[in-house]
């Protein structure tokens, strides 16, 4: 289906084949697709199960933050699909468990801070690895949105507040997964980009 999808936009923007840019545009398309197949799979069950404000608190600061910030990556949709499920999952369930205060929100909003303004967005074999200009421009949006996601922070009841700071902790130590795996597996050696 996806692949049918991404030939008819492909060829009513009559780009020509097999160009640099219509290879650019199938894989953009095609990552769109299944990022939305993935968001509605997620919104679907979790709704099923009544987290249906949870999961999208949690999917909008996913969405928010990761292609900022980077990342470990999956090779397949179903692997992806389950990590993210996990990902929403541990965040949910610990949020009912462990109390996260002002301070520790705090704590994480610095280290994401300097994850993005420093690190990020940590690149993969799965995801183009950005230089000069572009590399800026991300870092400087990726901080604007982590201000956002704070912004959202203080309106949310405590268990969201709870939630989304699980969450940004899982995403520093996925970061810190991703940015590790670079630099023992792709032999990347300096740990600041």
């Amino acid at each position: 289906m996806n692949e049918w999808i991404t030939n008819k936009l492909v060829r009513s923007l009559a780009v020509e084949e097999d160009s640099v840019t219509e290879i650019k545009i199938r894989f953009y398309i095609e990552t769109m697709l299944s990022e939305i197949e993935k968001i509605i799979v997620i919104l679907t069950i979790y709704t099923i199960f009544g987290f249906f404000r949870d999961i999208v608190i949690i999917l909008l600061i996913m969405l928010m933050l990761r292609p900022y910030i980077g990342g470990t990556h999956q090779d397949t949709f179903m692997k992806c699909l389950i990590v993210t499920m996990t990902f929403c999952a541990i965040s949910i369930y610990l949020a009912g468990y462990i109390q996260i205060g002002i301070e520790l929100q705090m704590f994480a909003t610095v280290i994401m801070m300097w994850l993005i303004g420093v690190v990020g967005p940590v690149s993969s074999k799965y995801r183009p690895e950005y230089r000069g200009n572009v590399l800026q421009k991300m870092k400087a949006k990726g901080i604007v949105m982590l201000l956002a996601v704070d912004f959202v922070y203080c309106f949310l009841d405590f268990d969201l507040q709870n939630e989304v700071s699980i969450l940004l902790y899982m995403l520093i130590i996925d970061v810190a997964i991703a940015r590790i795996y670079q630099i023992i597996i792709m032999k990347k050696v300096d740990w600041c980009v």
